[in-house]
């Protein structure tokens, strides 16, 4: 597990699970849309084809799409959740 820090979009800061592999001896990360464990083995397969994003998906609640050069295709979803009397939504355009 890793984290994506964005100082300019912290809504958007999320926790990213990717799995690892020391096939060289050294630690390298998978990037991997859809995978899964097999922890009696001690394995992962990760799934090739589909690759899901979710902006192509239906926005609800506070779910808001979000744009930046750095996302896969330019854009991403933020906001997942319930937010709080304390939460503040910020837009891109504020200090």
């Amino acid at each position: 597990m890793g984290d994506r820090w964005r100082p300019s979009l912290l809504g958007s800061s999320r926790y990213i699970w990717f799995p690892m592999t020391w096939d060289t001896g050294n630690p390298q990360i998978v990037a991997a849309d859809v995978w899964s464990v097999d922890l009696s083995a001690d394995t992962f397969n990760a799934a090739i084809g589909t690759s899901y994003e979710a902006e192509s998906g239906t926005l609800s609640g506070a779910a808001q799409l979000l744009t930046d050069t750095s996302f896969s295709g330019g854009s991403a979803v933020g906001w997942l959740g319930k937010l709080s009397k304390r939460n503040k939504l910020i837009k891109n355009d504020e200090p």
